[in-house]
């Protein structure tokens, strides 16, 4: 495989966009993963090739109970639900709303439980991702207690998903919040509804296990 990456180089383009890009390409490798039927030959052309890539990557490498260069008192764009860096993440791209925060997002084959529908863990992974931010919508830093998911129907693969969530009660130190997932086309129908309860850290709890925020807002 021939490159021209060296280290040290200067990028043409801002560094976070070349990132970004990076993910969407594995991601895609991902999916073209789980879906070929290319023959042996090619098989094990493109794991040389993804070899060398990850040779490149791997020049500088951080301690992962360091924070990425990437992270700022913004986002973290490495995040595994909702990091557009991350390419395990969907991404689960996310807003604020008026009464709490809603989350759009498309599963690729890569998260496929029963043929043609993402497994339920991952459905229980978002959920918990979009109730989690309703805290955070207003300043709080919380970790979750408890998540309970009732599942209603299968969860398409390869359809724009719609998540929704609202804060149903708030005390001292908890937050209870209710959530829904559903096809974008039909909000009204879901697929997966959700209750969780988020214990909300003190500021020296937050400093020691959260050293950098994770603000998600638009």
């Amino acid at each position: 495989m021939t490159n021209d990456v060296r280290a040290g180089a200067q990028p043409t383009q801002d560094r976070d966009g070349i990132v970004l890009d990076l993910a969407s390409a594995v991601r895609e490798v991902g999916e073209s993963l789980v879906l070929t039927g290319v023959g042996s030959t090619d098989l094990v052309a493109a794991a040389e090739y993804l070899r060398a890539a990850t040779a490149v990557l791997a020049r500088v490498r951080r301690d992962n109970r360091e924070s990425s260069d990437f992270d700022t008192v913004e986002g973290r764009i490495f995040a595994c639900v909702s990091g557009a860096a991350n390419p395990v993440s969907p991404p689960l791209l996310l807003r604020e709303t008026e009464d709490g925060v809603e989350g759009r997002c498309r599963l690729g084959a890569q998260y496929e439980g029963p043929r043609t529908f993402a497994h339920g863990g991952v459905s229980a992974m978002l959920m918990d991702e979009i109730m989690a931010r309703v805290p955070e919508m207003v300043g709080k830093t919380r970790v979750t207690r408890s998540l309970e998911v009732a599942y209603h129907r299968p969860v398409p693969l390869g359809v724009d998903l719609l998540l929704v969530a609202q804060c149903v009660s708030l005390g001292e130190r908890e937050y209870q919040v209710r959530g829904r997932l559903a096809i974008e086309d039909l909000p009204d129908q879901p697929l997966v509804t959700g209750e969780a309860c988020f214990v909300l850290l003190s500021p020296e709890q937050a400093a020691r296990w959260l050293p950098v925020g994770e603000s998600w807002r638009e």
